[in-house]
């Protein structure tokens, strides 16, 4: 999760994104979601409490709404707003594009793409801590050398 994070968020430091850049944002948010299914099959974490947490973040809903559209293409039960939009505003000068800001429109309210990729890298990484030798977030890789 950490390497999408910080792919989408230089991507929302960029001018003008490409449809790359917008691929590594969505990725972060299916990503971070993913992470409860890790956490629901791990032996050393109670999904319960890892749930109560996980409710009490303002952008958990968002997170799970914009992970299951983005691979479902319509939501069936959403957990914040059934209709959010991903939305661009942007500043121009001399008949270009100077800067994009991107942002999701959910619940009547505008938030800041940048703002729920950072709160929600921090609050997971903060709660899955003490878990830091099976982190999800921190996978250890194997390799085998094949002879």
């Amino acid at each position: 999760m950490h390497r999408w994070s910080k792919r989408a968020l230089l991507a929302l430091k960029k001018n003008e994104l490409s449809e790359e850049d917008l691929d590594d944002i969505y990725a972060f948010f299916i990503a971070a979601f993913s992470i409860r299914d890790w956490v629901k099959n791990s032996s050393e974490i109670q999904i319960q409490d890892f749930d109560q947490n996980l409710h009490s973040f303002k952008f958990w809903g968002l997170c799970r709404d914009m992970a299951n559209g983005l691979k479902h293409f319509e939501l069936n039960s959403p957990s914040y707003d059934p209709n959010f939009t991903i939305w661009c505003a942007n500043t121009s000068g001399n008949s270009k594009i100077v800067k994009e800001y991107w942002y999701i429109l959910a619940g009547n309210k505008l938030h800041s793409m940048q703002n729920v990729v950072e709160s929600t890298t921090d609050f997971l990484t903060k709660l899955l801590k003490p878990y830091k030798d099976s982190n999800p977030i921190i996978p250890k890789l194997r390799r085998e050398n094949r002879s």
